[in-house]
């Protein structure tokens, strides 16, 4: 399975529904989904690309946890919560885009890592946005220059 086509209509994933699915590349989240349960795309090494809905509002643990191909995000004015490890070793997660009033930084490892391998975060709501374009990628971490 490469891309996953959820009915509007569906309000509730179950834990883990999609854990290790090795091949999905891209999936959108109906607009009734308020919660994206625990693991649910955790070992998905081959998602690029999700379409989070606005509407949801919290994002479970370890939910995206070792999607390792995981280039962008953006995040909905909805969003109230994302859990411990949620992004967790996502390392190809650079440009975090954040409608909710949640603050996300470059580099740290709160609102579960979401922004910890970012180079660029775009806080809509906010007054910080922070863009790094000269640096060195490590298997790591970033080297500023």
């Amino acid at each position: 399975i490469e891309t996953i086509y959820l009915p509007e209509s569906l309000e509730e994933i179950g834990y883990s529904a999609f854990y290790e699915c090795l091949n999905l590349t891209s999936i959108s989240i109906p607009s009734k989904i308020t919660y994206l349960e625990d693991s649910l795309f955790e070992g998905c090494i081959s998602l690029v690309n999700v379409e989070l809905n606005e509407g949801l509002e919290k994002i479970g643990k370890e939910t995206f946890y070792s999607c390792s191909n995981l280039e962008s995000i953006t995040l909905p004015s909805s969003l109230l919560l994302i859990n411990s490890k949620a992004f967790y070793l996502c390392h190809n997660l650079f440009k975090v885009t954040n409608h909710s009033d949640l603050d996300i930084l470059v580099g740290n490892n709160s609102n579960g890592y979401v922004g910890y391998y970012a180079y660029e975060v775009i806080n809509v709501n906010g007054t910080n946005n922070y863009k790094y374009e000269n640096y060195i990628r490590t298997d790591d971490d970033f080297i500023f220059i």
